[in-house]
């Protein structure tokens, strides 16, 4: 199959950002492709390889970037209730066994400060859980700036980067995410419907960048995951994705048991195992990430 024409983005009348702090989102509209694995990752390249503090951010309702941190908790309030402007959480009624029969509305003044949770002095999160799945039944007004206000009420000055990691498909998450990232970063699998399905980003890019009016997105780094070498299928996917994307493809994260046991240990591939293939391929790529941020004026 011909792959499609990449198409010259139209830059708009430049805005300012006024946190001044780049924000990078792992972005893919298919699941299980590792970008919540690579989104931890890079948030402990900076924290223990640069050791520069970030603000990470759980926008999927699945909460694997809060579990991959070892920071779900249903009893505190989270990410939604930041999103609805809520004065309240809700916290889970639970049986005699510890299983979840319900929720109840606590009165509490909700703050992005309560909110935020400390992994360690390099990395805050705002978590996020399976409260995030109401936000599909409720009519979410000014989608576009529901992250931007909660990073407003935010000291940036202390991060040197937000990361924010985003689940499968497109939704109200999706589009506020967008509205305020600079890098957008995406986690491809090395199978021909995966890849079918990457070179197509170019055109919501370029939608997003002309209805959010945020002119400085686009794709900074493509990375292939779950790389097996010698899978013939994988090779011709590789070569599409260098055809498509040229320099923004920083190269492959080999599929490792490695990677897996680092994160049942709940530690970073670089404190897990610093001298194994996928630390040299993450460290190789978060690299080059590190760098084009740090050269870029945002």
């Amino acid at each position: 199959m011909a792959l499609p024409k990449k198409k010259k983005l139209l830059l708009k009348e430049k805005t300012i950002n006024t946190n001044k702090v780049p924000i990078i989102i792992s972005f893919g509209q298919k699941g299980g492709t590792g970008k919540t694995e690579f989104s931890r990752t890079l948030a402990y390249y900076f924290s223990e390889i640069k050791n520069e503090k970030v603000l990470c951010i759980d926008a999927d309702a699945q909460g694997n970037f809060t579990m991959a941190f070892n920071a779900i908790n249903l009893d505190r309030p989270s990410l939604f209730e930041l999103v609805v402007g809520q004065e309240y959480f809700k916290i889970p009624i639970r049986d005699e066994n510890n299983n979840i029969i319900g929720y109840e509305n606590v009165p509490m003044e909700v703050t992005v400060n309560n909110t935020i949770v400390h992994v360690n002095e390099n990395i805050d999160l705002i978590p996020a859980d399976i409260r995030m799945c109401i936000l599909a039944f409720k009519t979410i007004s000014f989608k576009d700036s529901l992250l931007k206000k909660i990073l407003d009420q935010i000291d940036m000055s202390q991060y040197s980067a937000v990361i924010i990691d985003l689940g499968a498909g497109f939704g109200d998450m999706h589009v506020a995410s967008l509205a305020i990232a600079n890098y957008i970063v995406m986690p491809i699998q090395l199978e021909p419907n995966a890849v079918d399905g990457a070179v197509q980003m170019p055109y919501i890019i370029d939608l997003a960048r002309k209805h959010l009016n945020n002119p400085d997105l686009d794709i900074s780094a493509v990375i292939g995951t779950l790389y097996t070498p010698n899978r013939n299928i994988q090779k011709e996917s590789i070569k599409k994705l260098e055809e498509f994307f040229g320099d923004q493809f920083l190269g492959l994260i080999s599929r490792s048991t490695t990677v897996i046991e680092s994160n049942t240990a709940k530690k970073s591939i670089f404190a897990y195992s610093p001298s194994s293939k996928s630390a040299k391929e993450f460290t190789e790529i978060c690299e080059k990430i590190y760098q084009e941020i740090k050269n870029k004026e945002i």
